[in-house]
């Protein structure tokens, strides 16, 4: 029987979780794929606590993340601006502050004015509205636009939903709708 290691330094479940970055619920299906080995550690007066070797963790952790640091001239959507910037330094020596602030209003300017301009139209009504939302808008209520409907006074398709088109709410003929007086209630039997 080979000797058992010292389970004192080994690492129990939640520190094993913190270390990686992982739920208790992904090391046990880490455990259950055979990813990582555990061994059970006694605790007096207490149950066996599932602990795992430190080495068998670094081995699981993510290497290292490396960053580059490169110069911005290294790079040339960064190389390009400081050329554009010095340049317009140099030509405003020679032609004075004036040519250098138009340069500079011109730059601003471009950035700016996607910023400035006016929010692009909502789009267009649609061309079917919703026979719920037709009636909010007519007035009439939605058994009213049915009887036009089924009068053929009102143009509406049948999808998901009862939807109208929107065209037609305008010139409607609402000759079709009935109006009629309010029912008297029925008197039940006393």
């Amino acid at each position: 029987m080979s000797p058992q290691p010292d389970l004192s330094k080994w690492l129990p479940n939640a520190q094993v979780c913190a270390q990686l970055g992982i739920s208790p619920r992904t090391l046990d299906t880490w455990v259950t794929a055979d990813r990582l080995h555990p061994q059970y550690r006694k605790r007096t007066g207490l149950r066996s606590e599932r602990v795992f070797d430190p080495e068998e963790i670094a081995a699981q952790l993510p290497p290292p993340r490396t960053s580059v640091v490169r110069s911005p001239e290294s790079i040339p959507q960064l190389a390009q601006p400081s050329a554009q910037i010095s340049q317009s330094v140099a030509e405003s020596a020679q032609t004075g502050l004036e040519a250098l602030v138009a340069q500079v209003a011109g730059q601003l300017m471009q950035q700016l004015l996607p910023a400035l301009l006016p929010a692009p139209e909502p789009p267009p009504d649609p061309m079917y509205i919703h026979l719920k939302r037709a009636a909010e808008i007519t007035g009439i209520s939605e058994g009213g636009l049915r009887r036009l409907i089924k009068a053929k006074n009102l143009s509406a398709i049948q999808d998901v939903f009862t939807k109208v088109r929107g065209e037609s709410l305008l010139d409607m003929d609402v000759s079709a709708l009935e109006v009629k007086p309010p029912a008297k209630p029925k008197r039940g039997k006393r």
